[in-house]
């Protein structure tokens, strides 16, 4: 399948600008080995998680994705690859994957003669018709043949248009203003996924706040991040921005944030289309006006990203693109740094292998109404100890401290570990991916674990979780039924705070105990 040292993933990516990508390859460098090494290291298990969670990253770009062998045999797998836009499946006559088989210690168990072999090889075969395109290799073809077969086979797709065929998109530069709160932040998600697949070559930067910010340092969906410190640094962040974007010399500002000083910065800054949503007294500094109706109340959060970037569909390029996913799900991927940082953390505090590990986020930054009760979180932080044998691990940032205290003083089973305000985004990041289970208040974190895929149990009260729920796979919530003044959406409660205080902590260990279950599913 090779002409001297050159690989089919090689000579497509050079056909194809780079924008094939090997799963496997991918794989390797999240992990930092080979994947026999992490086999061999971490079991098969983790790199099933891995595979999937590296998957899940890809599958909304705009690359040629090629699969790993043992990808398509999961569930939830071939659901991320039919929502890919383009996956190349680069098999091979069954003889040379039989001669594969007997060689490979990691498929072999899966198919341990050549009759079990050829069956799975025969019921493989529907199976990847998910794929876009397919094709089958022989012996005695070269990269470069086979490379030049898929990229034929490409070209004569309606909605492939390869490098060479560039309408222009790769000059443009668009600036994202992105939301100031983490949970905000991990809505925009589904919209910067879809950017990046309307926009493959584009130039993409994000403005966000240092809070905000480590959530997409590195990923593919961005081309920089640029920290915008303006609560730490005041007005002198502010111009310091400007000329920032003057510098860079942006086409067009997608303004994720609703404030009046987003679109000042983007119309000072010289970026002459402008796109979001004529809400603060800024409809004048828009180009492109969003409006909310009454059609719209009780719509996710998620959607109102999503229409910005419909109308940049429109403006840039003459037409919106209809989204794979009717409702898209953020998706996260803690990177190997991250998990190792918070693995870091937890030997610090000698329980890197104490299981269940569940997460208690007991506070929330701008709503006392938002906070469950301390005494019933530290019952149920009690009850999970006492009866699964839990680690607890309460989590939250340096201003939720206090709420943080006054719940670890009232635990009396177990050896809970107080972490909030000591972690950075990136430990809080990899610890939520490490934690078997997060219950949460409605808050950042909530909406970050639910991303990553953790088990999530959220608690609502006085916010509407129509509108702005944490979203996943395993993402639930729970709320008291029953309460005419649910969804108030106070700060502070000006009666008697009902809507959380009748959630017993017995219902909430009911959900969780459930909600355990999947992580292993």
């Amino acid at each position: 399948m090779a002409s001297g040292k050159t690989t089919v993933g090689a000579a497509l990516a050079k056909l194809l600008h780079r924008r094939f990508v090997d799963l496997d390859d991918l794989i390797v460098a999240r992990v930092g080995c080979s994947i026999g090494e992490f086999v061999a290291r971490e079991g098969e298990e983790r790199f099933r998680q891995i595979e999937t969670e590296v998957l899940r990253e890809t599958a909304n770009s705009s690359s040629v994705i090629s699969p790993g062998g043992g990808a398509i045999t999961r569930a939830e797998n071939r659901e991320l690859m039919a929502r890919a836009g383009v996956m190349v499946w680069l098999d091979a006559p069954f003889e040379l994957c039989w001669q594969r088989i007997k060689q490979d210690a990691m498929v072999r168990p899966l198919a341990a003669t050549e009759e079990a072999a050829r069956e799975r090889y025969e019921q493989r075969l529907p199976l990847y018709q998910v794929a876009a395109v397919r094709v089958v290799v022989a012996e005695e073809e070269t990269a470069e043949e086979i490379a030049a077969e898929v990229v034929s086979l490409l070209d004569g797709r309606a909605d492939w248009k390869s490098a060479d065929q560039a309408d222009g998109t790769s000059a443009l530069r668009l600036l994202i203003r992105g939301t100031n709160w983490l949970g905000d932040a991990v809505m925009t998600a589904p919209a910067m996924e879809r950017l990046r697949a309307s926009f493959p070559d584009a130039h993409i930067a994000l403005l966000a706040t240092p809070l905000t910010a480590g959530l997409f340092q590195g990923s593919p969906l961005v081309n920089e991040v640029i920290e915008y410190r303006r609560r730490e640094n005041g007005v002198k962040a502010f111009f310091d921005a400007v000329g920032q974007i003057r510098q860079r010399r942006f086409d067009l500002a997608l303004l994720f944030q609703n404030a009046f000083e987003a679109a000042l910065l983007a119309s000072l800054g010289g970026i002459k289309q402008r796109i979001g949503f004529a809400e603060q007294g800024r409809s004048l500094l828009l180009t492109h006006k969003l409006h909310r109706g009454a059609e719209n109340r009780n719509r996710h959060q998620t959607n109102d990203y999503l229409d910005i970037v419909a109308e940049c569909e429109r403006v840039c390029l003459g037409e919106i693109f209809k989204p794979a996913n009717e409702k898209p799900l953020p998706s996260l991927v803690a990177t190997s740094v991250q998990r190792r940082a918070a693995k870091d953390k937890l030997v610090q505090f000698a329980i890197a292998d104490r299981r269940p590990l569940i997460a208690l986020n007991t506070g929330a930054t701008n709503s006392r109404a938002k906070c469950w009760p301390a005494n019933y979180f530290a019952e149920l932080a009690d009850r999970l100890a006492e009866e699964l044998n839990a680690q607890i691990v309460l989590i939250g940032g340096a201003a939720e401290r206090e709420y943080a205290d006054n719940v670890f003083s009232q635990i009396t089973k177990g050896r809970p570990v107080n972490l909030a305000g000591k972690t950075s985004m990136p430990e809080l990041i990899g610890l939520l991916a490490e934690c078997d289970l997060l219950v949460s208040n409605d808050t950042g974190p909530a909406h970050v674990a639910a991303a990553l895929g953790t088990p999530t149990l959220t608690i609502f009260g006085p916010t509407n979780e129509f509108e702005t729920s944490p979203s996943g796979l395993r993402s639930e919530l729970i709320r008291a039924d029953g309460i005419e003044c649910a969804r108030c959406m106070h700060r502070d409660c000006p009666i008697d705070h009902r809507c959380m205080t009748r959630i017993a902590a017995n219902d909430v260990l009911a959900r969780a105990r459930k909600l355990l279950q999947t992580k292993t599913v």
